[in-house]
């Protein structure tokens, strides 16, 4: 097997299978595709290639009525058309049916039908694109798909649906947008927190509160409907929520000019992190401890990098964002080789 580049060794999901671990790797955005479908055998003791997928990284297995789903995040070949792969007892396959779909986030069953979230796109007239997040539905496993709902979209924008959870009967879809702006174009306050690496010379910035005072749509099994089930103000993205102990778990991003692609790298300055627990009726805030993550000692250099950082937003007066690094600095003690930058933040994020 060739040596991979530092880019492709990068772990995206961890996902337990039939006595296995599979290993979701690769960037999307640096493009390292087509990727390997590898697991490591609990029974056996080694890692195993299965199977290669034409994406360019694969950032979550999903298990869907008892088989093993990859949702393809981004074709190595086509973006008319949208992957899914699903393991079979006799293998892969890969279904390249549902149109338009540039990635392909999320995939539930519910009622007897197929539900993705998926990012998509329409031509509208002489080569101009608009780019939204899409729900799309399928009654016959997968072989067809049609559009059940969309987010709005505009000529400023790109919208996206990263996640659809199922709970309490009923399925919830997150949407999110970013608008591509260059560096002239954002305040110099915030300059500190952008992406090392923009996009195509383009950073990534999250839109704050796209639906208004709404961050979800929920469908009942009879129509979609936005509502309001964070009761707070200026949110930018809520990440990959989660059922678990029969609650809805919200990691939600809010924020001013929070640069999408800096979120693979470090949680930006002008960021907050908070969750939220929601049990069908209302959200609370989480309050919770939890245990520290060691490995090589990036916390020192972060902290560095961030202490420069807020200096210079403190010269410019930003209070609020130098409270909330003291915060963090008394939740870390001094000398502790811990990594902040993987502890709460998603896999990589596709262009």
């Amino acid at each position: 097997m060739a040596e991979k580049r530092p880019a492709e060794r990068r772990i995206n999901d961890l996902f337990v299978y039939n006595n296995r671990l599979y290993i979701g790797q690769g960037d999307a955005v640096v493009n390292t595709g087509p990727t390997d479908v590898v697991f490591y055998d609990f029974t056996r003791g080694k890692f195993i290639t299965e199977f290669t997928v034409d994406e360019e990284a694969i950032y979550r297995y999903q298990e869907v009525d008892g088989q093993l789903v990859i949702p393809g995040v981004k074709a190595t070949d086509t973006n008319r058309f949208g992957n899914l792969y699903i393991r079979t007892d006799t293998g892969w396959i890969k279904l390249q049916t549902i149109p338009n779909g540039v990635h392909i986030n999320s995939l539930v069953s519910f009622r007897d039908q197929l539900f993705a979230g998926v990012d998509a796109f329409s031509e509208v007239g002489d080569g101009q694109k608009l780019f939204f997040g899409a729900i799309y539905v399928s009654s016959d496993r997968g072989r067809t798909w049609s559009i059940s709902n969309t987010t709005q979209s505009d000529d400023r924008n790109i919208y996206r649906i990263r996640t659809i959870v199922e709970y309490k009967d009923k399925l919830y879809a997150f949407p999110y947008a970013f608008s591509p702006l260059k560096l002239n174009q954002i305040p110099d306050q915030y300059h500190q927190g952008l992406s090392k690496k923009p996009y195509k010379g383009y950073y990534l910035i999250l839109t704050p509160d796209i639906m208004g005072k709404n961050d979800v749509v929920v469908y009942d099994g009879n129509l979609w409907q936005p509502d309001d089930i964070v009761d707070e103000k200026g949110i930018c993205y809520i990440l990959s929520p989660f059922v678990f102990y029969k609650k809805l778990v919200l990691p939600v991003i809010f924020g001013e000019y929070v640069d999408y692609l800096s979120l693979q790298e470090w949680m930006p300055i002008q960021a907050r992190l908070k969750f939220f627990v929601y049990n069908g009726k209302k959200a609370q805030p989480l309050r919770f401890d939890c245990d520290r993550l060691f490995e090589s000692s990036t916390a020192s250099l972060y902290m560095k990098e961030r202490s420069v950082r807020l200096k210079k937003l403190s010269a410019q007066g930003s209070k609020r964002m130098v409270s909330s690094s003291g915060r963090l600095r008394k939740e870390i003690e001094p000398g502790m080789n811990m990594s902040i930058r993987r502890f709460i933040l998603p896999g990589q994020i596709p262009s």
